[in-house]
């Protein structure tokens, strides 16, 4: 099973850590999570010294991140 998120904001990245969370408490270790932002770092809002905390954090969870992404359309 596959799961993307769109947004590298505090939103996006909450919402792939707690889904990272709820899939482990159901065994499924095999479910790719991807977030996908169009910046160039995540939670871009805050300083950058913060926002490489949150990308650790994030790959520790297994979480894939693509940076610097356009989403085109949805099929």
């Amino acid at each position: 099973m596959n799961f993307v998120m769109l947004g590298g904001g505090a939103a996006g990245v909450e919402t792939s850590i707690a889904l990272r969370l709820f899939l482990n408490r159901l065994n499924h270790f095999n479910c790719t999570i991807s977030l996908i932002t169009s910046s160039s770092r995540l939670c871009d809002n805050y300083s950058e010294a913060i926002s490489e905390k949150i990308l650790k954090s994030v790959k520790q969870q297994n979480i894939d991140v693509y940076f610097n992404e356009k989403i085109e359309s949805i099929e």
